[in-house]
C-alpha cells in the first residue's frame, strides 16, 4: 500500500535540504528517497525506492510544501514527531494538518510546530497561490503534550 503524507514549512526548502531531513527522521538512507516520479518508475523495477518526494515552492506564506509516498504507513505520532524533527532542523515553523480533533474533519484545521518545541493551533488562510495559517487562539502548548495526547488517542 503506498501512503501519502505533506506538512507545509515557513522558509524555502530545497528538494536535497528536504530528502537529508526526511531520511533522518524515518531512518533510512537518502538513497531510498527520490522524485515522485522516479519513485513510480522503481516500483516496477528489482530495486524499487520506498519514498517519493515532490517539493512545491511559493513567495509568500509558507514557502515550502513537502510532499511525499511512502511504502508503509506512519502513525499520527510519528507524523508529529517528524514536524517536529523538520521545525528543529530548519529552525522554523511547519504546519501538518490537524489531527487532534479528529471529529472535525475539516481540511482547514492546522497544527503548526515551532522550532522551540511549542506548538499552536490554527486556520488556514489561503488564496490560490498562497498558504499561511492564523492562530485559533493565540496560546502555545508544549510539543511534548501534544505527542501524550497523540499516544493515548493512537
Amino acid at each position: 500500500m503506498i501512503e501519502i503524507y505533506e506538512f507545509s514549512i515557513r522558509k524555502r526548502v530545497e528538494f536535497d535540504e528536504l530528502r537529508t531531513t526526511l531520511a533522518e527522521a524515518l531512518g533510512i538512507d537518502q538513497s531510498q528517497i527520490v522524485p515522485e516520479s522516479s519513485f513510480w518508475d522503481s516500483l516496477e523495477s528489482n530495486q524499487p525506492k520506498v519514498v517519493g518526494l515532490v517539493v512545491y515552492h511559493s513567495d509568500l506564506g509558507f514557502r515550502t510544501l513537502c510532499k511525499w509516498r511512502q511504502t508503509w504507513t506512519l502513525r499520527d505520532i510519528e507524523l508529529l514527531q517528524l514536524g517536529s524533527f523538520a521545525s528543529v532542523c530548519f529552525n522554523t515553523e511547519v504546519a501538518i494538518g490537524n489531527i487532534l480533533d479528529l471529529q472535525d474533519h475539516s481540511t482547514d484545521n492546522f497544527v503548526v510546530i515551532t522550532p522551540s518545541q511549542q506548538f499552536y493551533r490554527a486556520y488556514a488562510i489561503t488564496n490560490t497561490d498562497v498558504f499561511d495559517t492564523m492562530p485559533v487562539d493565540g496560546e502555545l502548548h508544549d510539543i511534548r503534550e501534544l505527542v501524550k495526547q497523540v499516544r493515548t488517542t493512537s
